[in-house]
């Protein structure tokens, strides 16, 4: 387990029962260092994506809790455990040690703050698994301008991506006209650019609104967006079972069976004799936990390789190259299905695989893995701050024990920074 050091400070008292609550957009800006990465997840409507697998292992295990403000009075906003729940005893980490002190606390009607809670009741800072992983919305996207409203009689114009409902290209678009689209934002791009040929871009933008000169002058239509997955176990279980379906298919499209799971590393050291982490026919593991296997982070007992293990398959229409299909192969259609902590992933549809090195350079680049590590780890200052709280492990350190040289601890790297993308 981790260092307790915030055992030490009065952290249960009523001097500190004010937190500091910053609004959700200064709050997720802080969670997400900046706007470079915004997240995405599958609605109700089916929805064409593109997986991105993370470099080692497919998807960026992580560990946050949702922290509720007190009196719950305001939304609560989702805090990341830098000591990986425990299993990184060297990384300092206030979200664990908080947990702890809160879960003592409640054994007797009190949380960590010294608030009254119900008796032996759950501790809410429990930090929860989530696993990470790239996300290419596949249709198109038009860059539009919209109108907001500041509240205070005025209006701001920004320009902000929307998304198309129409997947035909801006060839086909205008060589077939828009009067059967059911884009109403390539109607108006339409009108626009109508009026724009008959009297010219400076002439028409003189004359027009400013959100449509705006519109004349910025406007474009692109084809992909690059966001990222965060999924609880519910949903990313669910995900994983229907990639564990499609891969008892070949690329060839014979039917795949797996012989074993052996450690990558030694595969490549002995392909002869490469230390076989699991047998299906001789594992002790449940069903459940065989079919998700080759998804996990794994330990070889021999070179103490961790990452995912490599899969020894063959194809019953012997291809000679036996390959399974993956969820990142080709585009898969998502939809949401169940509300909260209950929802899943279901694969309604998925198209034909694709080759990402033939794709377009302006789309290739979307399709690279986020640095995961980089994007959702964070120091114990920023969980301080967050917390309203003073940091135990910065406070009073000197220069020359400042170890970032900005007052905060330098951030102890977990097993997930091996596969750094």
């Amino acid at each position: 387990m981790g260092s307790s050091r915030v055992m030490d400070t009065d952290l249960g008292s009523n001097d500190l029962a004010g937190m500091v609550i910053r609004n959700r957009q200064d709050r997720d800006s802080r969670y997400n260092k900046g706007q470079a990465w915004q997240s995405w997840s599958a609605g109700p409507v089916p929805e064409w994506v593109l997986l991105v697998p993370c470099e080692g292992v497919p998807f960026y295990t992580n560990y946050k809790a949702y922290i509720p403000t007190p009196g719950g009075k305001r939304k609560g906003f989702y805090l990341a455990c830098r000591c990986e729940n425990g299993r990184n005893p060297g990384a300092p980490c206030l979200l664990h040690d908080i947990w702890r002190k809160d879960s003592a606390a409640r054994q007797v009607g009190r949380d960590w703050r010294g608030n009254s809670a119900k008796p032996k009741s759950k501790s809410p800072y429990f930090p929860r698994e989530y696993y990470g992983i790239t996300v290419v919305r596949w249709s198109y996207f038009h860059y539009v301008p919209e109108v907001e409203d500041q509240g205070d009689g005025t209006i701001k114009i920004a320009m902000r991506w929307q998304q198309c409902k129409d997947d035909r290209s801006d060839a086909e678009l205008l060589e077939d006209g828009v009067d059967d689209t059911d884009c109403q934002l390539c109607t108006e791009n339409a009108r626009i650019m109508r009026a724009v040929s008959r009297v010219g871009l400076e002439s028409y933008c003189r004359s027009a609104s400013e959100r449509d000169g705006q519109w004349a002058r910025e406007h474009r239509r692109d084809f992909g967006m690059r966001r990222y997955m965060n999924m609880g176990p519910g949903y990313f279980d669910s995900l994983v079972n229907a990639g564990r379906e499609l891969s008892r298919k070949c690329r060839c499209g014979g039917e795949i069976k797996t012989v074993r799971y052996v450690c990558p590393v030694c595969r490549k050291k002995k392909p002869e004799a490469p230390t076989v982490l699991m047998d299906p026919r001789t594992t002790t593991l449940s069903p459940d936990e065989v079919s998700v296997y080759w998804s996990r982070e794994v330990k070889c007992p021999t070179c103490g390789y961790r990452g995912a293990p490599y899969e020894e398959v063959r194809c019953t229409a012997k291809c000679g190259r036996p390959s399974p299909r993956r969820l990142w192969d080709q585009p898969i259609k998502l939809q949401k299905q169940g509300e909260d902590t209950t929802t899943l992933a279901v694969l309604e549809k998925m198209a034909d695989i694709i080759d990402i090195e033939k794709l377009p350079d302006s789309l290739k680049k979307k399709c690279v893995p986020y640095n995961f590590e980089e994007m959702l780890s964070t120091t114990t200052a920023e969980q301080a701050e967050l917390l309203g709280i003073p940091d135990p492990y910065t406070a009073g350190r000197t220069d020359e024990e400042d170890a970032n040289g900005d007052g905060t601890v330098k951030p102890t790297m977990s097993r997930s920074t091996r596969y750094e993308t």
